[in-house]
């Protein structure tokens, strides 16, 4: 938006004016109004106006000059010199009144009719930087230091935007001009914090002081009267030290701050970067893969690269965790069912021949107790002869197959210990024979119904149990 067209409207005025300091007064105002000076301009308006207060058409120039500047109290004070019209004095008035409300979308609206009003200008200045329009802004602040560079909104302006872009020695310096001391020692104070921190090796260590003072400032942004706050930029880098702790020291929990830097600047590379190697940190690699995919495109060749062969390591450790959890899950069910099935006297391994025991003296399960002898003896000589000729051969005395024998002799020619084996316990472990006694002594299958397990406790079918029973009164 242009600053003022008055070229047309002075070189117009120059026509008219016949007095020749007349017209090198108004060459002046033109020249002022071309470089920014409306101040000067406006004062040999004054000027002028007292010596030719009956001239027309510099008094419609006036006003008009005076509209443009939203000068809108000065052109009420002038109406009968500068002879206005009702509606434009009604017009005049009801944009004094917009202006009071202080409600910028309202004032925004008068933008176009007075370009160089102070007050409007400043409207649109704040409007635009607080939706971060920086290309409009920044054409609106320079209108405003032409305007008045001295006053204490373009100062405000000014140590806003040096502490939005993190220059903030500049920005505090101009608050401190303009007293706002309590903002100055909080800002001090959340830098110095900063700067100590930084100092501290331990990863984990130094990530919880930065979140604790995280923490402390979400009261400040949210309560701040400044949008943006004037604690956002310090609010943002700090969150990018938690997130880059995080990433260096491979600490769980940085995500939530990678997300609030995303969610603020959705459009930042380096946000989204280092949120999707964090989600990779937590073994959170579908959101990864989504996020990755989402914003590949606009993603450097050789981050996709990094990005792509990270996500894929990862993916492969995390398939070799859930491998060796789903393992040890089943190791622990067949664990548990083992038991189980121990404490009711049964076994996977019922009517298995799982030593081998069997197969050891060659003899089928049903063998009666001579033949299983017989079987013994004949297994220990072979086992013997075998034993012999390996040590002729070799040197070496290898007892394993006589033992293997003997092991066999010893469980299936006890009676107690073949039936514990042919339920498919083994009978050299303590757990599992002592399981299956405790089920032969209170077996709760065998019974034909509920009264036979009662009167193994309390004496009998039929039998009573008492209880004591207890009253409150």
């Amino acid at each position: 938006m242009k600053i003022i067209d008055i070229t047309k409207m002075v070189a117009f005025a120059l026509c008219v004016v016949c007095e020749a300091d007349d017209v090198q007064t108004m060459n002046r105002i033109y020249d002022c109004c071309t470089r920014g000076k409306f101040s000067e301009a406006e004062r040999m308006y004054e000027e002028l106006l007292q010596n030719t207060k009956n001239n027309k058409r510099i008094n419609h120039e006036y006003a008009e000059f005076l509209y443009k500047m939203g000068k809108y109290q000065r052109i009420i004070e002038l109406k009968d010199i500068l002879k206005i019209t009702k509606e434009r004095e009604d017009e005049v008035k009801q944009n004094i009144a917009v202006i009071k409300t202080g409600v910028n979308k309202n004032i925004l609206r008068l933008l176009d009719k007075s370009p160089n009003s102070f007050e409007i200008v400043y409207a649109a200045a704040v409007n635009a930087f607080e939706k971060g329009d920086r290309t409009r802004f920044y054409g609106y602040f320079n209108r405003l230091k032409s305007l008045n560079k001295d006053d204490n909104r373009v100062i405000l302006l000014q140590a806003r935007l040096n502490m939005a872009d993190g220059q903030y020695q500049d920005g505090i310096r101009l608050f401190e001009k303009l007293g706002h001391q309590n903002f100055v020692e909080y800002a001090k104070l959340f830098l110095d914090k900063i700067a100590s921190f930084n100092s501290i090796s331990s990863g984990k260590e130094k990530a919880q002081h930065f979140v604790r003072l995280y923490n402390n400032m979400v009261p400040l942004l949210i309560k701040d009267r400044y949008k943006p706050s004037l604690y956002t930029r310090i609010a943002k880098d700090v969150l990018e030290k938690i997130v880059e702790i995080c990433l260096n020291s491979a600490i769980v929990g940085g995500v939530a701050y990678s997300n609030k830097l995303l969610y603020s600047d959705p459009g930042n590379l380096k946000h989204v970067i280092n949120h999707i190697r964090l989600l990779l940190v937590e073994n959170r690699v579908r959101e990864a893969v989504y996020l990755f995919k989402e914003k590949k495109s606009e993603l450097p060749k050789n981050v996709r690269v990094f990005l792509t062969d990270l996500i894929e390591r990862k993916q492969k450790e995390v398939e070799e965790e859930q491998k060796k959890q789903r393992a040890e899950e089943q190791r622990r069910r067949e664990q548990r069912e083992r038991r189980r099935r121990a404490q009711m006297g049964k076994s996977d391994n019922a009517g298995k021949d799982f030593k081998e025991y069997y197969k050891t003296l060659a003899i089928k399960k049903d063998a009666k107790e001579k033949e299983i002898k017989k079987a013994w003896k004949k297994a220990a000589k072979k086992a013997q002869i075998a034993m012999a000729k390996k040590e002729r051969e070799t040197g070496e005395k290898d007892e394993t197959p006589l033992k293997r024998v003997n092991k066999a002799w010893e469980i299936l020619g006890d009676p107690e210990k073949k039936e514990l084996y042919d339920k498919g316990l083994d009978p050299e472990n303590p757990q599992e024979s002592a399981n299956y006694q405790y089920q032969q002594q209170f077996n709760f299958d065998g019974f034909d119904d509920f009264d036979e397990i009662v009167s193994q406790f309390f004496g009998g079918r039929g039998g009573q149990r008492t209880f004591r029973t207890f009253s409150f009164h």
